[in-house]
């Protein structure tokens, strides 16, 4: 390889967010949280400024560099935009929808149309996954049942010591109506914001004690972007109570 055609990269000492979350989870206070998820934010906004949109935004797909002499403190980027798409083909429907399914947003199941507020849905259910340390819906199948349970309302389990603030981005991010979504720059702007507060509770640190590493055949049959179950779901909506089911198999 000539000197032309080289790429240089930075290294992502500390693997993916899946990886990072079972190794560091009970060392992290919420205001951590907080700062991973702002550069997160920060990374999909300049995505969307470029009239992208992501379409493939999951755990596995944002990868993580220590910061320098700041040990856990971590500067996170959003990879693998293969899946990724202009604004400007909204209007061209396609047969299948394609990605991980807990981080797909239920009218993009309906209409097979990705938008700049899917993402956020997206985003919104990574706040779940950095809020407890596990992978999204874990112990369920990811079959049609689930897709329909999505479009039902379900979303994964907020801790109960979670900052109410904390807790109420997330739902807003993953609500039903993406016109009642946040923008990135909006989600930036909130997320900054709360790194502001002066709280004792954001330096406090949620304890998962049952926090297990992801196996092989996990992120490949689960984890992984695949051709999800799609057609006569029920109409999204909003059931906040049905996220007290998440985590179990039905």
């Amino acid at each position: 390889m000539t000197k032309d055609h080289m790429i240089v990269m930075q290294y992502a000492n500390y693997g993916n967010l899946l990886s990072y979350l079972e190794q560091n989870t009970n060392k992290l206070t919420w205001k951590m949280k907080l700062g991973c998820l702002k550069d997160i934010a920060f990374r999909l906004q300049i995505i969307h400024e470029s009239n992208l949109i992501h379409c493939d935004l999951h755990g596995g797909n944002i990868i993580l560099s220590k910061a320098e002499n700041r040990d856990l403190l971590t500067k996170p980027f959003i990879c693998d935009l293969g899946l990724s798409r202009s604004v400007h083909l909204l209007t061209s429907d396609v047969p299948t929808v394609q990605g991980v399914l807990p981080y797909i947003a239920p009218e993009v199941l309906h209409t097979h149309r990705f938008t700049q507020a899917s993402d956020i849905y997206a985003f919104g259910i990574i706040m779940y996954q950095i809020a407890t340390g596990e992978p999204p819906f874990r112990d369920w199948s990811f079959d049609k049942c689930l897709a329909m349970r999505v479009c039902e309302g379900l979303r994964p389990v907020m801790p109960d010591s979670a900052p109410e603030a904390y807790r109420k981005l997330a739902e807003k991010c993953c609500n039903a109506d993406p016109n009642e979504r946040p923008t990135a720059p909006k989600l930036f702007d909130e997320i900054w914001k709360l790194l502001r507060v002066d709280d004792h509770l954001w330096n406090t640190v949620y304890y998962n004690k049952n926090i297990r590493p992801l196996s092989r055949i996990e992120k490949e049959s689960k984890y992984s972007s695949k051709i999800l179950p799609t057609g006569n779901l029920p109409r999204p909506r909003n059931s906040w109570a049905l996220s007290s089911a998440a985590g179990t198999n039905k």
